[in-house]
């Protein structure tokens, strides 16, 4: 497009244009009188002066880390890394064809960029003058135009007020730099150099030959596909539903503690005396049976025949006066009965 029809299109495109009445009825141009033009004045001076006194000073900036006081040697090391990264990022960056390919860059001429441009004016000033745009008060009942702009300005200054309170109640530098959230210039500089290492070191980690394939690790079960994560978890919820149906089966606790699998805590503590009980009453037992020389005396067992058994411990001998008299001996039958 030559010089002379950019011309002719700009002079027409400016006799086209709304005039200024069209553009204050259309809310889009505010008219304003000189005494509210000066009132606004006043106010935006005001509120820049107000804000210039309440701004911080260099040491509170400086405290809360805003503004880092660099050393030269801190200054290079920080513009040594931003230089290398800068670089790898510029060396890893997609060619000129490979934007093409993906629709990032379109290669034109000047005429096509400018036939494109014109095309786009004219779509805009289609939509500016086409009978479906919104009015002004279609707009102002969406609220996109708002009548009020006083109170948009109060509400904005209540906001600040806000954001201005709570930046006066947040923790000092020093507190964060304590809990490790905030952190000085070198040492994040140092974490930040320590990442870039570590980044380079598993970049050439994943390049080495020695890694296995996808396909190695799917079949080694690192990695499973979409189909087996899915044939796991319907195993698993065909095993969880034959568990709820068996559990569903199982009988009450009432008929398994009628059945006596499962006892109260009444019944296993009476069995528990019970056992005590029986206990007691065979350790009385055994302390009371007679010695083996008692056995052999009465005859029970004869001489010599419990020598190869190991004699019980003798029960302790009991008082003379609880030592009950020996009745007499009676023959019968050429024996001894006692």
């Amino acid at each position: 497009m030559s010089l002379s029809e950019t011309g002719d299109q700009l002079a027409e495109a400016l006799e086209n244009r709304e005039s200024k009445d069209d553009l204050v009825n259309g809310g889009i141009l505010l008219e304003k009188s000189p005494v509210a033009n000066e009132l606004e004045k006043n106010l935006k001076k005001d509120n820049v002066k107000s804000k210039l006194e309440s701004r911080p000073t260099r040491e509170e900036l400086q405290d809360s880390g805003i503004v880092i006081d660099q050393t030269p040697t801190s200054l290079s090391l920080e513009k040594g890394i931003k230089k290398a990264s800068l670089k790898k990022k510029l060396e890893n960056r997609p060619d000129r064809d490979s934007l093409e390919d993906n629709g990032v860059l379109i290669d034109q001429t000047p005429a096509e960029h400018s036939l494109e441009k014109s095309l786009h004016a004219s779509m805009l000033n289609r939509k500016l003058t086409a009978t479906n745009r919104p009015t002004v008060e279609s707009l102002k009942h969406d609220n996109i135009v708002k009548e009020n702009f006083k109170g948009k300005e109060l509400e904005k200054a209540i906001h600040s007020d806000q954001l201005k309170g709570g930046l006066e109640g947040r923790e000092r530098a020093e507190s964060l730099k304590e809990k490790g959230i905030l952190k000085d210039g070198m040492r994040a500089r140092a974490e930040s150099l320590n990442k870039e290492m570590k980044k380079d070191k598993l970049g050439k980690e994943l390049a080495k030959e020695g890694r296995p394939s996808v396909d190695e690790v799917k079949d080694s079960g690192i990695l499973k596909d979409g189909m087996r994560v899915r044939a796991e978890c319907l195993t698993k919820e065909m095993k969880k539903t034959t568990l709820k149906g068996e559990l569903s089966k199982r009988p009450p606790i009432e008929e398994v503690k009628e059945s006596g699998i499962l006892k109260t805590t009444t019944q296993s503590k009476g069995e528990e005396l019970e056992k005590a009980k029986k206990v007691d009453e065979l350790k009385k037992k055994v302390g009371r049976r007679p010695s083996m020389q008692e056995v052999v005396e009465k005859g029970i067992v004869k001489e010599g025949e419990g020598e190869t058994v190991s004699a019980p411990a003798p029960a302790p001998a009991p008082a003379a006066a609880d030592v009950p008299p020996t009745p007499p001996a009676k023959k019968k039958d050429g024996c001894v009965v006692m």
